[in-house]
């Protein structure tokens, strides 16, 4: 299939994207949906999650965002016919409720804060956490892709559907102010995105060799 599609040569729109992104190789159409979902989650997970905080406070959002585990094991028996036991599941709960315990543990400084639209804002982008790493792990497996093709191509679509957004809300032009005028506020900026991209390298490799359900479980157990 993949001989096939080198051979013709990019067809739809969607490939030629992904041709020029990806040092021109050629991937099918599915492996090119899969990128995009991926991408979509990512922006998504991340701004979603920081609008909520519009709505509800930040140990809300951390019980809520200590979740994900379960429903990422959820999506992989979907995605990737995976079976868990009952003890898997079991333990997996005592997870989620020992993260959510201990952002409780702060909610007594902060105070109550449940509003409804953002409970759907943390919830939507807890979905998307639990589907980025099944659809990364399908990338590697099934798609043949490489960590470093996976990284940098999903981060560069994020990127661009959040511009977008910022653009639309107008905040992207507050962003470029403080850049200019605050040089300390762009140094974090810069040490941040570096810590970041080791961050997400190594999580990246617990998905690749171990599935996305571990590297969830990792993420949760550095919390």
């Amino acid at each position: 299939m993949e001989a096939a599609v080198s051979a013709q040569g990019p067809t739809s729109i969607l490939q030629k994207i992904m041709y020029h992104l990806l040092g021109k190789r050629i991937v099918s159409n599915k492996v090119c949906m899969d990128y995009i979902i991926v991408s979509f989650c990512l922006a998504s997970s991340s701004s979603l999650s920081s609008i909520a905080l519009n709505y509800i406070n930040f140990p809300t959002k951390v019980v809520f965002r200590s979740s994900k585990l379960l429903p990422t094991m959820a999506i992989a028996i979907f995605v990737h016919s995976k079976r868990f036991t009952k003890s898997e599941w079991y333990s997996a709960a005592l997870v989620c409720a020992g993260l959510a315990m201990v952002g409780l543990a702060d909610a007594q400084n902060f105070g109550a804060a449940f509003h409804p639209l953002g409970l759907i804002l943390v919830s939507t982008s807890v979905m998307a956490d639990a589907i980025t790493p099944n659809i990364q792990q399908r990338l590697f497996v099934s798609g043949g892709e490489s960590r470093p093709d996976v990284i940098y191509t999903t981060n560069f679509i994020a990127s661009f559907f959040m511009t977008i957004a910022l653009i639309y809300s107008g905040d992207f032009q507050g962003t470029i102010d403080i850049v200019l005028e605050d040089t300390t506020a762009a140094v974090y900026m810069l040490v941040y995105s570096c810590v970041a991209y080791i961050a997400v390298s190594f999580h990246m490799t617990v998905v690749q060799k171990f599935g996305g359900v571990v590297g969830v479980l990792v993420g949760n157990g550095r919390k």
